[in-house]
């Protein structure tokens, strides 16, 4: 699953932004979900009974709101991602100052993979000449 963090870009996003960012998901698609927590909280203690047209507005909340954890999850995991290549970025920059960096030395030599080919995907290549 993709999510909405822009791996090219380098915008931040904290814990905070994504959880926001989710539960507007949620809150756009369903306006009064208050009302429905409590019908369903009611249910669960034997003092309501759900409708039909409610059970099935409860089943497309919970799966909305499996959606939006599993999307929140996709960012985290996108955004720590980005974080460890501005991270060998910055180390890159760095070296060319100071060769001898070894920090800088250690953030590259310790990049996984997966983050080395993001930084070069992230990182304008020179056109060759004809």
């Amino acid at each position: 699953m993709t999510s909405f963090i822009n791996l090219l870009a380098s915008d931040v996003w904290s814990e905070a932004d994504i959880v926001s960012r989710t539960e507007a998901m949620i809150a756009g698609a369903f306006p009064n979900v208050e009302i429905l927590k409590r019908k369903v909280t009611g249910m669960m203690l034997g003092q309501y009974q759900l409708t039909a047209d409610e059970q099935a507005e409860f089943g497309a909340y919970a799966a909305l709101s499996f959606q939006a954890g599993a999307l929140a999850d996709a960012a985290r995991a996108d955004m720590a991602l980005l974080a460890d290549a501005m991270a060998v970025e910055a180390a890159k920059r760095a070296l060319a100052l100071d060769p001898a960096d070894e920090t800088a030395q250690a953030v590259l030599g310790g990049a996984r993979q997966e983050v080395l080919d993001l930084v070069l995907l992230r990182t304008p290549q020179p056109e060759e000449l004809p």
